[in-house]
């Protein structure tokens, strides 16, 4: 347990939520106006930014935001 979280951390110590994204996954926004809702994962590229599909009001909508404010959903 320990060692998984010291292997997700960056060079100042600060854990990384972000690690392990994988397009297609559902995930859940952290921050921001759309904290707390999930989503299904369609892009994400090397500067950082992610590209998530949400459902509302019965279409989808897609959202884009930096992966850091993202967490793999349960």
């Amino acid at each position: 347990m320990v060692e998984t979280l010291v292997a997700r951390t960056d060079e100042a110590g600060l854990a990384l939520f972000d690690a392990g994204l994988t397009t297609g996954q559902t995930v859940r926004i952290l921050s921001g106006p759309f904290a707390d809702f999930v989503g299904t994962l369609e892009r994400l590229d090397a500067a950082g930014r992610v590209r998530v599909l949400l459902t509302m009001m019965g279409s989808t909508v897609p959202v884009a935001l930096h992966r850091s404010a993202l967490l793999p959903a349960a």
